[in-house]
């Protein structure tokens, strides 16, 4: 196998955690830094072509490779060894003085993995 695509399960609420930041917008790499799924080498298609950009973390109230969207994606990883790093910052959410001033519901994913 080449790659492992990502997807949050079918589940209602399947995927929440929030950047850290007052926003309902999704981020990505750098703007995860407090609660964030980590996939090293990730793009938005299976077998990405060289300079087509790679991600490395992913937070907000989707999961995607694009922060304008606000569904979920597929995301693919094709960068061996398949790993998922779950990273949250020990901090409670929706409590003054936090670093995270919205709530994260946490995560389930599915995976599938792609021939070459």
């Amino acid at each position: 196998m080449c790659c492992v695509e990502y997807v949050p399960c079918a589940d209602a609420g399947s995927y929440s955690l929030v950047a850290g930041l007052d926003t309902d917008a999704n981020q990505q790499d750098s703007a995860c830094s407090k609660d964030y799924v980590g996939i090293e080498g990730a793009s938005a298609t299976c077998n990405a072509s060289p300079g087509d950009t790679l991600f490395s973390r992913f937070c907000g109230f989707a999961f995607t490779t694009d922060a304008a969207l606000l569904i979920n994606m597929p995301i693919c990883d094709c960068t061996k060894p398949f790993r998922v790093d779950i990273v949250t910052d020990a901090v409670a959410d929706v409590t003054a003085g936090t670093d995270n001033t919205r709530q994260s519901r946490g995560l389930c994913l599915e995976y599938r993995q792609i021939p070459c």
